[in-house]
């Protein structure tokens, strides 16, 4: 159907500029909200990354921590077997092992 009269135009022409109008105010609106949940979840992200940067430092101070402890009972035990072999003690590594257990609880 053509639209004849300048009047029923200009109608159509209003109501399609008023709808392009609405389009555009929600479009602004959503890449509004879009923007602001991207910058709250790269936020997030930082967030996380800074605690997993952290659990990491942490559990590499852990693990050399505990490197330092196993070396530390290793250096024991083996003066602990050194002294028994010395002084030919009749104490076996076994029940000095044994002891080392008991006495770490």
């Amino acid at each position: 159907m053509l639209v004849s009269s300048p009047m029923v135009r200009g109608k159509w022409i209003d109501k399609l500029k008023a709808t392009k109008e609405d389009i555009q105010k929600d479009l602004t609106k959503d890449e509004t909200e879009y923007r602001q949940t991207i910058g709250d979840l790269d936020n997030q992200l930082m967030q996380l990354q800074s605690e997993l940067s952290i659990l990491d430092n942490e559990e590499k101070e852990n693990t050399n921590m505990r490197e330092e402890l196993d070396l530390k009972i290793k250096s024991v035990e083996a003066r602990l077997q050194n002294i028994v072999k010395e002084k030919g003690f009749n104490t076996s590594f076994a029940q000095i092992e044994e002891e080392l257990v008991i006495a770490k609880e």
